[in-house]
Formats: C-alpha cells, sequence, structure tokens
C-alpha cells in the first residue's frame, strides 16, 4: 500500500488521502504515468474530471491536497475546505 505522503522541498512530510494536482492556467502532464493513474489523483483538464472529483469529495474524504495556487488550486482548496 503507498504511503500516501508527499516530501516538501524542506524535507516536512504531509499526509493525505486524495491529491489534485492544481498547476496554473495549463496543467502539464504528470512525469510519471503509473502515478497519474492511481486512484485519487485528479489533473483538471475537463468538465468530466471536474465532476469525478466533485463526486468524490461528496462521497467524503478526510483530507485533501492540492499541488498549485493559481486561481484553479485556490479556488479548489476553498471547496474542499
Amino acid at each position: 500500500m503507498a504511503a500516501k505522503r508527499v516530501r516538501l522541498a524542506d524535507g516536512r512530510e504531509v499526509g493525505f488521502d486524495k491529491v489534485l494536482i492544481a498547476t496554473g492556467a495549463r496543467a502539464g502532464p504528470w512525469p510519471n504515468e503509473a502515478e497519474a493513474a492511481l486512484d485519487g489523483v485528479f489533473v483538471l483538464r475537463t468538465l468530466e474530471r471536474a465532476n469525478l472529483l466533485r463526486q468524490r469529495l461528496a462521497a467524503g474524504t478526510g483530507r485533501v491536497l492540492v499541488i498549485g495556487a493559481g486561481f484553479t488550486g485556490s479556488e479548489v482548496a476553498s471547496v474542499c475546505r
């Protein structure tokens, strides 16, 4: 089972249940295709992906990690809160 932890630049680790990648104006491809395909990893490029994320949030999740603090990332973090 995956550790479900992210190591920050300063070496600290943060646990998560689900991960959302929100990189700004255009979401770039995740560097590792196997990781991008993991359940709970969302890169918002389409309305379909946004709806899937909404369903998962509605089902209840303990923690969410948002990567990216652009408009999309900030709005998603606000909704998750």
